[in-house]
Protein backbone atom coordinates (compact mmCIF):
# COMPACT_ATOMS: atom_id res chain seq x y z
CA UNK A 1 0.00 0.00 0.00
CA UNK A 2 2.81 2.43 0.88
CA UNK A 3 4.63 1.72 -2.40
CA UNK A 4 1.44 2.09 -4.44
CA UNK A 5 0.57 5.36 -2.71
CA UNK A 6 4.09 6.75 -3.13
CA UNK A 7 4.13 5.89 -6.84
CA UNK A 8 0.68 7.34 -7.36
CA UNK A 9 1.62 10.64 -5.68
CA UNK A 10 4.96 10.82 -7.52
CA UNK A 11 3.44 10.16 -10.95
CA UNK A 12 0.70 12.71 -10.29
CA UNK A 13 3.33 15.23 -9.20
CA UNK A 14 5.25 14.71 -12.46
CA UNK A 15 2.03 15.16 -14.43
CA UNK A 16 1.26 18.42 -12.62
CA UNK A 17 4.88 19.56 -13.03
CA UNK A 18 4.52 19.15 -16.80
CA UNK A 19 1.41 21.34 -16.64
CA UNK A 20 3.39 23.85 -14.55
CA UNK A 21 6.15 24.00 -17.18
CA UNK A 22 3.52 24.57 -19.87
CA UNK A 23 1.89 27.31 -17.78
CA UNK A 24 5.24 29.07 -17.28
CA UNK A 25 5.95 29.00 -21.02
CA UNK A 26 2.46 30.28 -21.76
CA UNK A 27 2.83 33.10 -19.24
CA UNK A 28 6.14 34.13 -20.81
CA UNK A 29 4.61 34.15 -24.28
CA UNK A 30 1.65 36.21 -23.06
CA UNK A 31 3.99 38.69 -21.35
CA UNK A 32 5.99 39.03 -24.55
CA UNK A 33 2.84 39.74 -26.55
CA UNK A 34 1.70 42.38 -24.10
CA UNK A 35 5.04 44.13 -24.36
CA UNK A 36 4.77 44.29 -28.15
CA UNK A 37 1.16 45.34 -28.44
CA UNK A 38 -1.74 46.01 -26.09
CA UNK A 39 -4.88 44.11 -27.02
CA UNK A 40 -8.41 44.50 -25.72
CA UNK A 41 -11.19 41.91 -25.42
CA UNK A 42 -8.80 39.00 -25.92
CA UNK A 43 -8.86 37.38 -22.50
CA UNK A 44 -9.38 33.92 -23.95
CA UNK A 45 -6.29 34.20 -26.16
CA UNK A 46 -4.05 34.39 -23.13
CA UNK A 47 -5.84 31.45 -21.50
CA UNK A 48 -7.29 33.49 -18.65
CA UNK A 49 -11.00 32.73 -19.01
CA UNK A 50 -12.87 29.58 -19.86
CA UNK A 51 -15.62 29.35 -22.49
CA UNK A 52 -18.11 30.97 -20.14
CA UNK A 53 -15.70 33.76 -19.29
CA UNK A 54 -16.21 33.21 -15.57
CA UNK A 55 -13.51 30.82 -14.36
CA UNK A 56 -9.85 31.74 -14.00
CA UNK A 57 -7.10 29.22 -14.73
CA UNK A 58 -4.68 28.29 -11.98
CA UNK A 59 -1.54 30.40 -11.94
CA UNK A 60 1.93 28.81 -12.29
CA UNK A 61 2.51 29.45 -8.58
CA UNK A 62 -0.69 27.60 -7.65
CA UNK A 63 0.21 24.68 -9.93
CA UNK A 64 3.69 24.53 -8.40
CA UNK A 65 2.27 24.38 -4.87
CA UNK A 66 0.05 21.52 -5.96
CA UNK A 67 2.83 19.34 -7.33
CA UNK A 68 5.16 20.13 -4.41
CA UNK A 69 2.38 18.97 -2.09
CA UNK A 70 2.14 15.71 -4.03
CA UNK A 71 5.91 15.24 -3.71
CA UNK A 72 5.62 15.80 0.04
CA UNK A 73 3.07 13.00 0.19
CA UNK A 74 5.22 10.73 -2.00
CA UNK A 75 8.18 11.34 0.31
CA UNK A 76 6.06 10.55 3.37
CA UNK A 77 4.81 7.30 1.84
CA UNK A 78 8.39 6.43 0.85
CA UNK A 79 9.54 6.85 4.45
CA UNK A 80 6.58 4.73 5.58
CA UNK A 81 7.61 2.02 3.10
CA UNK A 82 11.18 2.12 4.41
CA UNK A 83 10.05 1.65 8.02
CA UNK A 84 7.65 -1.17 7.17
CA UNK A 85 10.28 -2.98 5.12
CA UNK A 86 12.65 -2.97 8.09
CA UNK A 87 10.28 -5.03 10.20
CA UNK A 88 8.45 -7.19 7.65
CA UNK A 89 10.84 -7.83 4.72
CA UNK A 90 14.15 -9.55 4.13
CA UNK A 91 17.31 -7.46 4.42
CA UNK A 92 17.82 -6.93 0.72
CA UNK A 93 14.28 -5.67 0.20
CA UNK A 94 14.74 -3.34 3.17
CA UNK A 95 17.89 -1.94 1.58
CA UNK A 96 16.05 -1.40 -1.70
CA UNK A 97 13.24 0.37 0.18
CA UNK A 98 15.82 2.64 1.79
CA UNK A 99 17.19 3.61 -1.63
CA UNK A 100 13.65 4.25 -2.89
CA UNK A 101 12.80 6.47 0.09
CA UNK A 102 16.06 8.40 -0.35
CA UNK A 103 15.19 9.06 -4.01
CA UNK A 104 11.78 10.39 -3.01
CA UNK A 105 13.29 12.69 -0.37
CA UNK A 106 15.96 13.81 -2.81
CA UNK A 107 13.42 14.63 -5.51
CA UNK A 108 11.39 16.74 -3.10
CA UNK A 109 14.50 18.57 -1.86
CA UNK A 110 15.62 19.22 -5.44
CA UNK A 111 12.27 20.69 -6.44
CA UNK A 112 12.21 23.11 -3.48
CA UNK A 113 15.87 24.10 -4.02
CA UNK A 114 17.27 22.46 -0.88
CA UNK A 115 20.44 21.41 -2.68
CA UNK A 116 22.36 20.15 0.33
CA UNK A 117 19.61 17.78 1.44
CA UNK A 118 19.05 16.66 -2.14
CA UNK A 119 22.77 16.00 -2.52
CA UNK A 120 22.83 13.92 0.66
CA UNK A 121 19.73 11.88 -0.24
CA UNK A 122 20.76 11.22 -3.84
CA UNK A 123 24.23 10.32 -2.57
CA UNK A 124 22.70 7.71 -0.26
CA UNK A 125 20.53 6.29 -3.05
CA UNK A 126 23.50 6.20 -5.44
CA UNK A 127 25.66 4.37 -2.90
CA UNK A 128 23.02 1.68 -2.33
CA UNK A 129 22.07 1.26 -6.00
CA UNK A 130 25.70 0.89 -7.02
CA UNK A 131 26.25 -1.74 -4.35
CA UNK A 132 23.17 -3.67 -5.46
CA UNK A 133 24.03 -3.22 -9.13
CA UNK A 134 27.53 -4.59 -8.67
CA UNK A 135 26.26 -7.60 -6.75
CA UNK A 136 28.11 -6.50 -3.61
CA UNK A 137 25.64 -8.41 -1.50
CA UNK A 138 26.38 -11.81 -0.06
CA UNK A 139 24.57 -14.06 2.34
CA UNK A 140 21.80 -16.60 2.19
CA UNK A 141 19.74 -14.70 -0.33
CA UNK A 142 22.59 -14.22 -2.81
CA UNK A 143 24.38 -17.58 -2.44
CA UNK A 144 21.24 -19.64 -3.00
CA UNK A 145 20.35 -17.92 -6.28
CA UNK A 146 20.45 -20.28 -9.27
CA UNK A 147 18.60 -20.92 -12.52
CA UNK A 148 15.68 -18.56 -12.93
CA UNK A 149 16.52 -16.89 -9.63
CA UNK A 150 20.02 -16.21 -10.91
CA UNK A 151 18.70 -14.70 -14.12
CA UNK A 152 16.30 -12.54 -12.13
CA UNK A 153 19.19 -11.41 -9.94
CA UNK A 154 21.16 -10.38 -13.02
CA UNK A 155 18.17 -8.40 -14.29
CA UNK A 156 17.89 -6.64 -10.95
CA UNK A 157 21.60 -5.83 -10.98
CA UNK A 158 21.24 -4.33 -14.46
CA UNK A 159 18.24 -2.33 -13.26
CA UNK A 160 20.06 -0.87 -10.25
CA UNK A 161 23.18 -0.12 -12.32
CA UNK A 162 21.11 1.74 -14.92
CA UNK A 163 19.18 3.56 -12.20
CA UNK A 164 22.40 4.66 -10.52
CA UNK A 165 24.26 5.78 -13.63
CA UNK A 166 21.46 7.23 -15.77
CA UNK A 167 18.99 8.64 -13.23
CA UNK A 168 20.50 9.28 -9.81
CA UNK A 169 24.04 10.32 -10.71
CA UNK A 170 22.93 13.09 -13.16
CA UNK A 171 20.61 14.46 -10.47
CA UNK A 172 23.41 14.34 -7.92
CA UNK A 173 25.73 16.11 -10.34
CA UNK A 174 23.12 18.83 -10.88
CA UNK A 175 22.76 19.33 -7.11
CA UNK A 176 26.54 19.61 -6.73
CA UNK A 177 26.57 22.22 -9.49
CA UNK A 178 23.91 24.27 -7.73
CA UNK A 179 25.81 24.07 -4.44
CA UNK A 180 28.99 25.30 -6.12
CA UNK A 181 27.06 28.07 -7.86
CA UNK A 182 25.73 29.03 -4.44
CA UNK A 183 29.25 29.49 -3.08
CA UNK A 184 30.25 26.08 -1.71
CA UNK A 185 33.82 25.31 -2.69
CA UNK A 186 35.10 21.93 -3.88
CA UNK A 187 36.65 20.91 -0.55
CA UNK A 188 33.46 21.65 1.42
CA UNK A 189 31.40 19.76 -1.14
CA UNK A 190 33.72 16.80 -0.96
CA UNK A 191 33.56 16.84 2.85
CA UNK A 192 29.76 16.87 2.69
CA UNK A 193 29.68 13.83 0.39
CA UNK A 194 32.32 11.94 2.36
CA UNK A 195 30.45 12.56 5.61
CA UNK A 196 27.17 11.36 4.11
CA UNK A 197 28.86 8.31 2.61
CA UNK A 198 30.39 7.39 5.95
CA UNK A 199 27.06 7.80 7.75
CA UNK A 200 25.29 5.68 5.11
CA UNK A 201 27.90 2.92 5.30
CA UNK A 202 27.73 2.72 9.09
CA UNK A 203 23.94 2.79 9.07
CA UNK A 204 23.65 0.02 6.50
CA UNK A 205 26.14 -2.22 8.26
CA UNK A 206 24.47 -1.60 11.62
CA UNK A 207 20.97 -2.16 10.24
CA UNK A 208 21.86 -5.30 8.30
CA UNK A 209 24.63 -7.06 10.26
CA UNK A 210 23.94 -10.43 8.59
CA UNK A 211 24.85 -9.08 5.18
CA UNK A 212 28.27 -8.45 3.71
CA UNK A 213 27.65 -5.20 1.88
CA UNK A 214 30.57 -3.49 0.18
CA UNK A 215 29.82 0.15 -0.45
CA UNK A 216 31.17 1.62 -3.72
CA UNK A 217 32.11 5.27 -3.40
CA UNK A 218 29.71 7.90 -4.70
CA UNK A 219 32.61 10.33 -5.12
CA UNK A 220 34.06 8.92 -8.33
CA UNK A 221 32.39 11.44 -10.65
CA UNK A 222 33.45 14.28 -8.34
CA UNK A 223 37.07 13.18 -8.69
CA UNK A 224 36.64 13.06 -12.48
CA UNK A 225 35.22 16.59 -12.50
CA UNK A 226 38.12 17.80 -10.36
CA UNK A 227 40.64 16.33 -12.82
CA UNK A 228 38.84 17.97 -15.73
CA UNK A 229 38.70 21.34 -13.98
CA UNK A 230 42.39 21.08 -13.13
Amino acid sequence: VSLYSAERCWSRAMEIKAAYDDAVREAKRAAGKRKKKTKSGDGDEDGINDAGGSKKKASPAQIRRHYINKLHKASTYGAELEERAKVSCDDRTAIEARAYAACMRGTLALEVGNWQTACAEFGSALTICRALGQGELSGADASSASGEDGAEDLELRDFFTARAEHVIEPLLRYCRYELQEGGMDQSDLRSLLEEQEEVETKLLKASFPKLSLKIPSALGSLRDEKRIDG
